[in-house]
C-alpha cells in the first residue's frame, strides 16, 4: 500500500491536532523547518507589514496553529523614496523575478530587476536556528556582499545592516527579529513527516 497513512482520529472521529505530521507537510526543499514555543513577531521595524514566506509553508503553519522558528527581515533601498519591504522567513526562499516559468518567494521585478541584471532565480535565503545564509544560485551577474563578490553556491552569513547587490540591484538587509536560542524544543515533529531537517550549516 502506498501513500501517507490515514490521519489519527480522536474518539469522536475528528482528526487530532497532530494529524498534519504525516498528511499535510509537502516534501519540498524548504530546508530547516523547526517548531518553537516562543511567541513571535513582537519586534517591528520600518516596514508597514511582513509577508510570511515560503507562503505555502506559512499557510500550513497557520492552518494547524503551529508556532515555527522565524526570521523577520526588511529590505531597504530597493528603490529611492520607497518604503522597505518586510518578510517573515520560515524556510528556504528564492529571490529573483516572478515571471512566467520562474517560481520565487521574494519578487524583485517591481524594482527594475531585469534592467539591473537580476536572474529569474538569483539567490536563496536559507534560515537555520542560529544563522541566516544567502546563497548564489549560479546567477548570471552574481552577488556582492558588502561590496565583496561571492561565487556560485557559496553561503554568506547575513548580519544586520549588510549591503547586498544582486547584479546591479543594491539594497540593505536589516534583521528585525530572529529565533530565541534559549527556546530548546525537545522534538521536531516535522521529522515524522518526511521533511528532513538540515543541520545549522549552509
Amino acid at each position: 500500500m502506498t501513500g501517507d497513512p490515514e490521519p489519527p482520529k480522536d474518539e469522536k472521529g475528528a482528526e487530532t491536532e497532530d494529524s498534519w505530521r504525516t498528511s499535510e507537510i509537502p516534501r519540498k526543499n524548504w530546508g530547516t523547518v523547526s517548531l518553537s514555543q516562543q511567541p513571535y513577531g513582537f519586534r517591528v521595524g520600518s516596514a508597514s507589514s511582513y509577508q510570511r514566506i515560503p507562503r505555502e509553508l506559512a499557510e500550513i503553519a497557520d492552518r494547524h496553529q503551529i508556532s515555527m522558528w522565524q526570521w523577520r527581515i526588511e529590505l531597504h533601498g530597493l528603490q529611492p523614496g520607497e518604503p522597505p519591504v518586510g518578510y517573515d522567513i520560515v524556510g528556504n526562499v528564492i529571490v529573483g523575478r516572478a515571471i512566467e516559468g520562474s517560481d520565487v518567494d521574494i519578487d524583485l521585478e517591481p524594482f527594475d530587476a531585469l534592467a539591473r541584471g537580476v536572474s529569474r532565480q538569483h539567490a536563496m535565503i536559507r534560515p537555520t536556528k542560529q544563522r541566516l545564509f544567502l546563497i548564489d544560485l549560479s546567477s548570471t551577474n552574481g552577488i556582492r556582499h558588502n561590496e565583496i563578490p561571492s561565487g556560485p553556491g557559496l553561503a554568506i552569513t547575513l548580519r544586520n545592516g549588510d549591503v547586498i547587490t544582486l547584479g546591479d540591484l543594491t539594497f540593505e538587509i536589516r534583521i528585525i527579529d530572529q529565533p530565541d536560542l534559549s527556546d530548546e524544543s525537545k522534538e521536531n515533529p516535522l521529522q515524522h513527516s518526511g521533511t528532513r531537517p538540515l543541520s545549522d550549516q549552509p
